[in-house]
């Protein structure tokens, strides 16, 4: 039985910590012990990686980076690390250490509570980690799904996504992507839009409440019922449809088009360029954003991370890419919701249709993170501080 990865490195910078047995993920390279493995966030309910949430003494809550009111960075050296994570504690109302820090100054509960470490208090009951989502990827001429199977699978799954989202969308749409594609977009007011593949509509209302008047259409009714449920006196109009096929829209007849990482969940991405671009009026704008096709889809792509369930952003080691020039789709697993699709295509795909179509490119864009941003919440915006997972292009017909 190996030895637990944490004691080995926290022995060789003290010589007098005792070395315990790997109880978790012993077929990695990071072998942990019961102390160094996963946390359950008395908040969420969620386990987490001990160097990501904090105890409270006086309550005797865990709770997680993701549900604290806040943390920062603490800069004072300890066991070869550089830093540790002080989190607010939604419980009491101070704040603490997480649990590496705290143990290494005597203070983690399975140290001060009789029977704690025992009881394995908090501790999660996983065994092993692999993550929450995995994907696959397969050649595109090799049964990738069509319209139907991929509309079935995004109803399937359109509830739990939405819960992701606010107003504003998730967090990659409030603080990277709607800024770019506004700007694209210019004033909106009393201009006719098309949101092409518009999800729970969250885009199509930013737009309506600024004086457009909106058409979104996505190929999930799931998705169509929700954005309906929402904010009906706003006048937008919906279809479920697919965008690769939208009959039911004259030519000519939009001022502009916004799409938000739809056109990388699209099968026949050349034909729903050529829709767009059919339903722009001439000199109309097109706000495009998908992931990077360079970085964000390409078959085995990822961060190189040790442990994989680190919230410390130097244990992303790279990026790794392969395969880029393969076009694949990708099937998706999120547990516990379900399985969606998504293709990868060179971004060379995407740039000679849209310069065969005759657009003419205005914007091209690789969101990232503020430094105020990165500052303020480091463990979630650090890493895409150094990657662009998304590429924003503006285009006139």
């Amino acid at each position: 039985m190996p030895t637990c990865r944490y004691c080995r490195e926290f022995h060789h910078h003290d010589p007098a910590y005792s070395r315990r047995r790997a109880r978790h993920n012993l077929d990695t390279d990071y072998p942990r012990c019961h102390r160094h493995w996963r946390y359950v966030c008395d908040l969420c309910g969620q386990p987490s990686h001990f160097n990501g949430l904090t105890w409270c003494s006086e309550t005797g809550k865990f709770t997680c980076l993701h549900c604290a009111s806040g943390y920062r960075q603490v800069n004072e050296p300890f066991w070869g690390w550089d830093y540790y994570w002080d989190i607010s504690c939604p419980h009491c109302g101070a704040s603490h250490p997480a649990l590496d820090r705290l143990e290494y100054e005597g203070r983690h509960p399975w140290q001060v509570l009789p029977g704690a470490e025992r009881r394995r208090l908090g501790l999660s009951q996983e065994t092993d980690f692999r993550g929450v989502f995995w994907s696959e990827h397969r050649p595109f001429d090799e049964g990738a799904p069509d319209d139907e199977s991929m509309a079935a699978q995004w109803n399937a799954i359109a509830s739990h996504w939405d819960a992701r989202y606010g107003e504003q969308g998730d967090r990659w749409r409030v603080y990277l992507l709607n800024s770019a594609l506004l700007g694209i977009l210019g004033d909106v007011a009393g201009k006719r839009i098309l949101d092409a593949g518009c999800g729970n509509g969250y885009l199509c209302r930013m737009l309506a409440r600024r004086g457009a008047k909106v058409v979104g259409v996505d190929l999930a009714s799931g998705w169509i019922e929700i954005a309906r449920s929402r904010e009906p006196e706003l006048g937008i109009e919906y279809h479920v449809s697919s965008i690769a096929l939208m009959p039911f829209l004259a030519d000519d007849s939009f001022e502009a088009v916004v799409s938000v990482c739809v056109l990388t969940d699209t099968r026949d991405y050349e034909e729903a360029l050529g829709e767009i671009y059919r339903v722009l009026v001439p000199g109309g704008i097109l706000a495009l954003a998908i992931m990077h096709p360079c970085f964000a889809s390409p078959p085995g792509c990822g961060w190189e991370r040790h442990p994989v369930d680190s919230t410390r952003p130097e244990d992303r080691w790279h990026w790794q890419v392969t395969s880029y020039l393969q076009r694949t789709w990708e099937s998706w697993h999120w547990e516990p919701v379900g399985t969606a699709t998504g293709f990868h295509r060179p971004l060379s795909d995407y740039m000679q249709t849209l310069l065969g179509l005759d657009f003419r490119l205005t914007h091209f864009i690789e969101p990232c993170p503020s430094p105020e941003l990165v500052a303020n919440d480091p463990a979630a915006w650090a890493p895409a501080a150094r990657i662009p997972l998304f590429l924003v292009i503006g285009a006139i017909k």
